[in-house]
């Protein structure tokens, strides 16, 4: 059964966004984010409202409950906007893998890998969940 980190994850995957993008972007304590997903703890209200309010774009309703479009008002994700049924109709597959080429000043090599395995695990995972609750 997906769970709201499960969602966030999905968001953070269209949105091709980092625990340090959102953190930064909705003014989360540092390293809340990573310990969330590490041990499978959800987050509490203020979390959520501050993530809520950074992305405005993020349907309260499904990121809460699952329930509804991921995004409101059919808003686009990320670079690509590929048909997907699995993430909210649209695909996480973007253009951005020139990150991992070219590392961004502030990141060093093994960030920037650390941070794209990070995705990819919580990517397995909810995957993982999905084809348990709907099957192969």
């Amino acid at each position: 059964m997906e769970n709201i980190l499960d969602r966030l994850s999905i968001f953070m995957i269209a949105k091709e966004l980092n625990n340090n993008k959102i953190t930064n972007q909705a003014n989360l304590s540092n390293g809340l984010l990573g310990n969330a997903f590490k041990v499978g703890k959800g987050l509490n209200s203020d979390s959520i409202e501050k993530i809520l309010t950074a992305y405005p774009e993020l349907n309260a309703e499904w990121f809460l409950t699952g329930k509804g479009e991921m995004m409101k008002n059919n808003q686009t994700m990320g670079s690509n906007n590929k048909q997907s049924p699995i993430i909210g109709h649209y695909s996480p597959v973007s253009d951005s893998f020139k990150e991992v080429i070219e590392p961004k000043e502030s990141l060093g090599y093994q960030e920037i890998i650390k941070t794209y395995q990070e995705q990819t695990d919580r990517l397995i995972s909810v995957i993982d969940k999905l084809v348990e609750k709907y099957g192969k």
